[in-house]
């Protein structure tokens, strides 16, 4: 395991990387679906690695509140056992809130169709999104926002920031605003039109909700692609690490292979292939004797 990746930041980071990407797959299939005029969609799945994204999202904000704010807390406390954990028990508590989804609306999802159900049936689907828009998007938002609006309160309102002068630290905090404030409307634009189904019904059971569709699909994918790229650009040990986890297997034998060679130039030991060959030469020289 790559050491950077013990850093609980660069971990959530990767994790998040891998949820946005499988969310990809998804959304492509979605699009795919949609352009070559199929009524369903793969809507359970979509709503797992949608609500899936938007809770590491979170947890992320948390994870910066606390690295900034209570610096000794984290630590002490924040390592990479305990977000594997939380990481762990967020894909749980997903498989556990998106499985009525299956049920309600299934994995071949048409709008037409349900629209269609009886009374009862439409109800009981409308309240589960409901449900499902306040725990993926309205919470969620929340505490990112508190998160995120503390921080930037902290850089720029505390004393010891009121007191700064340093040009290198005025850039950082405003980078660092940038790229919170970034997320959060990312996050909102991206996230939010997904749950149209909410909408009227002359609207959602309508032939112009397809257009629609297209629409919050495109919008969720160019969030998720976005971002693990703004985070990287703020998390340097984060590029890094996937640098080193992504290279050529033949470039770290060879980085092993030099660090070996420094490492007998330090010490004056000589490689293996080496010692083999003196002793051929010895027993050679033997053989003429």
């Amino acid at each position: 395991m790559n050491k950077k990746m013990q850093c609980p930041n660069t971990y959530l980071l990767s994790w998040l990387a891998l949820s946005d990407l499988s969310f990809g797959f998804i959304a492509e299939t979605n699009i795919y679906l949609l352009v070559n005029g199929a009524k369903g969609r793969l809507y359970g799945t979509y709503m797992f690695h949608t609500l899936h994204s938007i809770l590491i999202l979170t947890l992320l904000s948390i994870e910066r509140y606390l690295a900034i704010l209570k610096p000794f807390y984290y630590k002490a406390k924040v390592t990479k056992s305990l977000v594997a954990k939380l990481l762990w028990i967020i894909l749980a508590f997903t498989a556990v809130v998106t499985a009525p989804g299956y049920y309600l609306l299934g994995n071949s999802y048409n709008m037409l169709e349900v629209c269609a159900k009886s009374k009862l049936d439409e109800i009981a689907t409308i309240g589960y999104l409901a449900a499902l828009l306040v725990i993926s998007i309205t919470v969620p938002g929340i505490v990112m926002c508190s998160c995120y609006t503390r921080i930037i309160k902290h850089v720029w309102f505390s004393d010891e920031a009121k007191n700064a002068k340093n040009k290198a630290l005025l850039r950082s905090r405003w980078k660092l605003t940038k790229i919170f404030i970034a997320a959060t409307i990312v996050f909102a634009v991206s996230w939010s039109p997904s749950f149209g189904k909410l909408s009227a019904k002359s609207f959602r059971c309508s032939e112009r909700f397809v257009l629609y569709e297209a629409i919050y699909i495109l919008l969720a994918l160019l969030g998720s692609t976005a971002n693990p790229i703004m985070y990287s650009f703020r998390c340097s040990g984060f590029r890094q690490a996937v640098k080193e986890l992504f290279s050529k297997k033949c470039c770290r034998k060879h980085r092993i292979n030099s660090r070996k060679s420094m490492l007998n130039s330090v010490t004056g030991r000589r490689p293996r292939c080496d010692q083999v060959r003196q002793s051929d030469v010895i027993l050679l020289s033997v053989r003429k004797a």
